[in-house]
């Protein structure tokens, strides 16, 4: 059986599920493997919104410290850890689809990372964030730009040094979940999410998603007037090619 899985439930609505239910869908180098073929696979960059799911009480335990332990003890640099986290980065990023997160239980280092990592996140009432890496005397390396982005700086250095757990409704109030809800509602409110994100024209999403993450790359200034040029080809797409326009 398969650690991720993805398919197409609806018109432009896909579902990722962490599979590893057994080990708290703690990352090893096969789903690693498997999560970068999934997201960069031709079935998912054609739909405009993807739910990434986890099967059993936790939405991801993080990386697999036993894999991790075994590079160490060979003594080696865990150039895993370093290639993956960048390619995985890479892959949500530049991924077509807008991704939801539906983070129930622990989603601790790796997890918290996953998470970030995607556009979106809907958190269970029970759901559980944070980076405990450092009590491990490790660091998340990987995860820090995106932390920063996506907490600020004064609360990722936080969550960094002190390694503490987040509940859900701070992680609300500090910007790691967009909305909590009850746990037998998670699911459901992903789903719908998602639904409405796919009523909307494939290029308009794609593009939308897309230049809100290049406008951070580059200064100021040259962001607005590339927003304004990406305004002009979507109405130019609209009125010439309407959905079927590609970008």
């Amino acid at each position: 059986m398969a650690e991720v899985e993805f398919q197409v439930v609806t018109d432009g609505v896909g579902v990722i599920t962490l599979n590893r239910p057994e080990k708290l869908n703690a990352f090893n180098f096969e789903m690693h493997r498997q999560l970068a073929a999934v997201l960069t696979g031709d079935e998912l960059q054609d739909c405009r919104a993807v739910v990434l799911r986890a099967e059993g009480r936790a939405f991801c335990g993080g990386t697999d410290l036993s894999e991790l332990g075994n590079q160490l003890g060979q003594s080696r640099t865990p150039s895993f850890e370093v290639s993956t986290g960048s390619e995985m980065s890479h892959n949500f990023r530049y991924a077509r689809p807008v991704i939801i997160a539906a983070v129930q239980g622990y989603a601790l280092g790796l997890g918290t990372l996953v998470a970030n990592l995607t556009d979106l996140v809907i958190a269970s009432e029970d759901a559980v964030f944070g980076h405990p890496e450092v009590t491990h005397g490790l660091v998340q390396g990987n995860g820090i730009p995106r932390l920063r982005e996506v907490v600020g700086t004064r609360a990722a250095m936080s969550l960094l040094v002190t390694g503490r757990r987040v509940p859900a409704d701070e992680a609300l109030r500090i910007g790691l979940a967009n909305e909590v809800v009850p746990a037998e509602r998670l699911e459901e409110r992903a789903m719908e999410v998602a639904r409405q994100i796919a009523a909307n024209p494939t290029y308009a999403v794609h593009m939308a998603k897309r230049f809100f993450y290049e406008s951070a790359e580059i200064p100021y200034g040259a962001a607005v007037q590339a927003g304004y040029r990406v305004m002009r080809t979507a109405q130019l797409a609209r009125r010439e090619n309407g959905a079927n326009f590609q970008w």
